[in-house]
């Protein structure tokens, strides 16, 4: 003999059965299935625990121009595990894969922005922008190629095989957001720089972390790094400068984090204006609060640091 329990439904309150997908008396959806492979999922997950398919639909939102820091990761030899492994093998497999890797990506503050294949695209900048969002990126992308060093011991005994991901970084302004009753497209943020993001992923080595110029530049002195040869990608008229991510600089002393700057430009107006405020209070012997607002990345950290000098 058996017996199903039985809950309430969030929308109406009616009570329902324990297995049923939808409510009775309102209709209201209790379960979904997954898109890609049918299993099961509760309402409101993001990810199929399945298969990894993303479910969630982000809500459309007005485009904006956003500063942010792109990640693409990608297996590589992913064509030859095809031919290793049965097919709902290879879809438990790379399940397993997706799921750490996106977990690491969550914990840094980025979002899986989708999945392609067996690649991996992930933005960090949205919808939170912060200053450190391109340092987040690389801290992420080496811990994704750490926890996939552990990953692969369960993977050797379970499924015989052992993965290798390459991943490029880059940063840039990008228009995110779109508006759903006027066009639809495939991901919400649009921009050079995940192209580039994605050429320079293609270009790395199994097992590297590869970031381009606006990147390296915004995490100067925080990493080790390795300058390579200037890349000719595809679609980009002039070569991309270009610097293998070794590991972290812990020890790197904080002046080391802001050396190498050029000539402060473009903010004359607002460095005066600090000076004139700093003379006041020295004259008058009075304090003032001066707040500095703007975008992450457009230099409210460098303006201090040149006003500090």
């Amino acid at each position: 003999m058996t017996s199903t329990s039985a809950s309430s439904c969030p929308s109406c309150a009616a009570e329902v059965d324990g297995s049923a997908r939808f409510c009775p008396s309102c209709g209201h959806a209790l379960a979904e299935a997954c898109p890609s492979c049918g299993a099961e999922v509760g309402v409101g997950a993001r990810f199929c625990a399945t298969c990894g398919h993303r479910l969630e639909s982000p809500s459309a939102r007005a485009a904006e121009r956003k500063l942010v820091t792109v990640l693409f990761a990608d297996l590589a030899g992913s064509t030859a595990l095809g031919e290793q492994l049965d097919p709902e093998q290879l879809r438990t497999l790379l399940a397993e894969y997706f799921a750490a890797m996106s977990a690491v990506i969550e914990s840094w503050g980025g979002v899986v922005e989708k999945f392609i294949g067996d690649a991996v695209m992930a933005v960090f900048g949205i919808p939170t922008s912060r200053e450190d969002d391109a340092e987040r990126a690389l801290r992420a992308a080496l811990e994704m190629q750490e926890r996939l060093v552990e990953l692969n011991d369960e993977l050797v005994e379970r499924h015989g095989v052992r993965l290798a991901v390459r991943i490029g970084v880059n940063s840039g302004e990008v228009i995110a957001g779109m508006e759903s009753d006027q066009f639809l497209v495939t991901g919400d943020v649009v921009g050079d720089v995940v192209n580039v993001a994605a050429r320079l992923e293609q270009t790395a080595e199994p097992g590297e972390v590869v970031a381009g110029e606006r990147t390296h530049l915004a995490t100067r002195g925080v990493f080790r790094v390795e300058p390579l040869e200037d890349r000719a990608l595809k679609g980009k008229s002039l070569p991309v400068r270009a610097w293998r991510i070794v590991g972290t600089d812990e020890l790197a002393p904080p002046s080391e984090l802001v050396s190498g700057h050029g000539r402060l430009v473009g903010r004359a107006r607002e460095l005066s204006l600090l000076e004139t405020i700093y003379r006041g209070c020295v004259d008058e012997r009075r304090p003032a609060l001066v707040t500095i607002l703007g975008d992450a990345g457009v230099g409210k950290s460098r303006l201090t640091e040149e006003f500090v000098a």
